[in-house]
């Protein structure tokens, strides 16, 4: 097995550290990473000869490499912190999840992101493309009362970042740290006076009988 002990964290390794530094879009390349990880396994097992050992080890070695440049260029995907601009009003389309926490003058919610876009038909910032697998989740908060969201359910809202200042210093509020540690990509705010699309809605969600 030594081509996984080579081929799995070398890949890992190229995504995490190399492929971010060309600015590589994930979401495209990891279903076509997959796709062809399937196929280098099929054409092991059609390979499975002891005339061609030498053949399969060096197409396991590559079927090695590939899986962990799907599984690193994944982790990024996931977890990269999303550099929005203040200022502007994104179009965000997900589903409600977990159970809001509520402030003095305001309630925050995390939502599963489907698509988020400079206007409501379009998705040019971020589409999930693999949205079972691992959902890239943002928090947003609300501050007007009047606005109702339950877990559970998918909807469309115009959201706006919530700050810009990601690094701190030491004695105060790491939130780049906080993101990476609750897997959060985002936190944003839900623009004022703005209309909730209601898409759809699950009542058999774990969080929603939670907060009835």
């Amino acid at each position: 097995m030594w081509w996984m002990v080579l081929g799995l964290p070398a890949g890992i390794l190229f995504a995490v550290l190399i492929l971010p530094e060309f600015k590589a879009e994930f979401g495209h390349i990891v279903p076509v990473l997959l796709a062809f990880s399937f196929t280098c396994l099929a054409m092991l097992v059609w390979l499975r000869r002891p005339d061609r050992v030498s053949v399969v080890n060096r197409l396991a070695l590559v079927l090695a490499f590939v899986t962990g440049l799907g599984a690193g260029g994944l982790v990024v995907e996931r977890l990269t912190t999303w550099d929005l601009q203040q200022g502007q009003t994104y179009y965000l389309t997900g589903s409600v999840s977990g159970v809001p926490k509520w402030g003095n003058y305001s309630r925050r919610f995390r939502m599963k992101v489907d698509c988020l876009g400079l206007s409501s038909d379009s998705c040019e910032v971020f589409r999930n493309r693999i949205p079972l697998f691992w959902p890239v989740v943002v928090e947003v908060t609300v501050s007007d009362p009047g606005v109702v969201l339950r877990p559970g359910q998918t909807v469309r809202v115009q959201i706006q970042s919530r700050s810009s200042r990601y690094y701190s210093g030491p004695a105060e509020f790491n939130a780049a740290r906080w993101l990476l540690a609750n897997h959060i990509v985002a936190r944003v705010k839900l623009v004022k006076s703005s209309e909730v699309e209601l898409l759809d809605e699950s009542f058999l969600s774990v969080d929603r009988m939670r907060v009835s």
